[in-house]
């Protein structure tokens, strides 16, 4: 019989994660086993915690932003004991009609492999990180705390949508939305030369955003939201409208606060079966263009781990909290509560 050892945050229904004592995961061929040093805490966590995500097959280990040690390397796999690795939650398939197309963040084998969702993932003392993913979306890191290189999962999804979207020097860029994205939108968007307006409900994430080099700083809710934007561009609308927030008005409203010609970036995750509406005669007449985005591919995580490891996108300021597996339920309190904007599971 197995023994029961490894300690791991298990999701079983909304409202319902418990911590579970598992068996210790071996490492298959070309597999690792990290010893988890540091898992971040996102919104999406929160989302599927109080009410599922299409993509959780539970009973499942959640945790999907992480780093770790190796302590067992597989037969081939490019690591070995004692190393510190920072890993994606995906990689694509390489071989489907999307990765052929290069839309790697599509690809159709991408849902069914993605740690934390339909994988196990890392609110665990020890996770194994799968073959597809050691093999082309591992990296080796050295500089950063465990919880700084472990933002670069999410930092990969904002540099994905980027690379979707043409933003030039002197535009002006409005990310609606101050949590950990936006804030990484914010800086990226301000190292390519643009004026960027940062609009959010929370007066403390505010000072955050022009901390961190916002141009414009706008305290709104969804009735001013379109106004006040229209208002900061002299009536005019940005060039770049950024949605990091997930939800139907803010996504109405994203595509109003955009000028004629402009971009608006759909990027924050609504619930499923959110139907938004949209004025056609802005999509025809002011050849308005809507683009959404969805995760990142390898070349995005590696950019990602980069960024971090030189400094180039400071995610400290997103790292409000820090709490202990066993107190994983404190952790999604402080995320529902909004005191925090992300919190660090330490195991």
């Amino acid at each position: 019989m197995t023994a029961l050892c490894l300690k791991a945050a298990r999701f079983h229904s909304p409202l319902d994660v418990r911590l579970e004592e598992l068996a210790e995961p071996e490492a298959g061929k070309g597999e690792v086993v990290i010893r988890v040093l540091a898992s971040n805490m996102c919104g999406t966590d929160l989302k599927s915690f109080l009410r599922g995500h299409p993509l959780l097959r539970p009973p499942i280990t959640m945790g999907h932003e992480y780093c770790g040690v190796v302590v067992a390397a597989g037969e081939g796999a490019p690591f070995k004991e004692g190393e510190r690795v920072v890993a994606s939650n995906s990689a694509p398939c390489m071989r489907c009609e999307m990765c052929s197309r290069g839309s790697y963040s599509i690809c159709t084998s991408i849902k069914e492999n993605m740690v934390g969702f339909s994988l196990p993932g890392s609110y665990a003392e020890l996770m194994r990180i799968p073959a597809h993913i050691v093999s082309s979306n591992t990296y080796r890191f050295s500089g950063p705390s465990p919880e700084e290189i472990a933002c670069a999962e999410p930092l990969a999804s904002v540099i994905h949508a980027l690379d979707r979207v043409s933003v030039e020097e002197g535009e002006t860029a409005a990310v609606v939305g101050a949590g950990a994205l936006g804030l990484m939108f914010l800086q990226l968007l301000k190292a390519r030369g643009a004026k960027v307006i940062v609009a959010n409900r929370s007066e403390a994430r505010l000072e955050v955003a022009e901390r961190l080099g916002a141009d414009v700083l706008l305290s709104v809710s969804d009735e001013n939201l379109v106004s006040r934007l229209k208002d900061a561009t002299d009536g005019v609308g940005a060039d770049l409208v950024v949605e990091a927030v997930g939800r139907k008005e803010t996504w109405e409203a994203c595509f109003m606060a955009a000028r004629d010609g402009g971009t608006v970036l759909q990027f924050g995750g609504c619930q499923g079966g959110t139907v938004v509406a949209f004025d056609a005669g802005k999509i025809h007449y002011g050849e308005t263009t809507v683009v959404g985005s969805f995760h990142h591919e390898p070349s995005a995580f590696r950019r990602a781990v980069n960024a971090i490891e030189l400094g180039e996108v400071d995610v400290a300021p997103f790292l409000t909290h820090r709490v202990r597996l066993e107190d994983i339920l404190e952790a999604f309190e402080l995320m529902k509560t909004r005191q925090a904007m992300k919190v660090s599971v330490l195991p």
